[in-house]
């Protein structure tokens, strides 16, 4: 019996762990594992919470993942204004062929939106404590920087979720290298969870790729996907994605359809 009990418990914690892992996406964290020196860097250099930069860079770039970063390396979506003299280039968003930022390597662009947000539109987020991520992520909206209605809201989604306030604490480089692997721990545990479970059809990676349909922003479905999954890996809330492609709450999602990210 005592056997018994200690093999439910040994039992329960493996099932603790994997769920753990699961609560985030792989792609998200390898994104931040990537980046959050930098965003540290900034945070020392400039004052900007590397919270914030890291929400925002998951958020524009689609974890790196969007056609402006792949091509452009403009994880922020940063558009031309009258003060760019660098490259560019033109995508739709909220118009057509509006012009945005190009950097030689991503580096440039957390550095350029370090810089970006020292403009006076933004002057009154310094007051803010640097901690304070929720009046950084209101501050943001406020002051324009996206026209999303819940921007702010989606940010501090994300900061809680991947614990990204814990950079902002950061004072010693070590520490940040302890997190990475600690990241990379999760990443690990979930890859060997989906390649060993019965729950085979999942994918284990690569991840959706946001393409433009009809001037909307979309994935194409794959085998296994939910508006559940799809809202968990681009930081939305499942009846956003629902109410973005008129889905009920029980419908399902038929594979290689479209799935928009946006309702226009």
């Amino acid at each position: 019996m005592c056997n018994i009990r200690i093999l439910a418990a040994a039992f329960l914690m493996q099932v603790c762990v994997v769920a753990n892992a699961l609560e985030k996406n792989s792609t998200y964290v390898n994104y931040i594992s990537k980046y959050n020196k930098i965003a540290v860097e900034e945070m020392r250099s400039n004052g900007v919470p590397a919270s914030i930069t890291l929400a925002q860079g998951l958020l524009e770039s689609g974890a790196g993942l969007s056609e402006l970063a792949q091509k452009s390396n403009n994880h922020f979506g940063i558009k031309c204004h009258k003060d760019w003299t660098g490259e560019r280039v033109y995508h739709d968003d909220d118009k057509l062929q509006e012009c945005f930022r190009k950097y030689n390597k991503p580096e440039e662009s957390f550095v350029d939106h370090s810089l970006f947000l020292k403009k006076a539109r933004y002057a009154s987020l310094f007051t803010l404590d640097p901690t304070d991520y929720k009046g950084w992520a209101k501050g943001l909206k406020k002051c324009g920087y996206a026209t999303e209605p819940r921007y702010a809201e989606r940010l501090i989604d994300l900061i809680e979720t991947y614990e990204l306030y814990k950079y902002d604490q950061k004072t010693d480089i070590e520490e940040v290298v302890k997190t990475v692997q600690e990241n990379q721990a999760v990443v690990e545990t979930e890859k060997k969870y989906l390649t060993e479970s019965s729950m085979g059809s999942i994918p284990v990676g690569p991840y959706h790729k946001i393409v433009k349909i009809k001037g909307r922003k979309a994935v194409e479905a794959r085998k296994g996907d939910t508006y559940e999954t799809l809202a968990k890996e681009f930081g939305m809330r499942p009846w956003e994605l629902r109410w973005a492609n008129r889905a009920k709450r029980n419908d399902t999602i038929e594979v290689g359809s479209p799935v928009y990210l946006r309702r226009w």
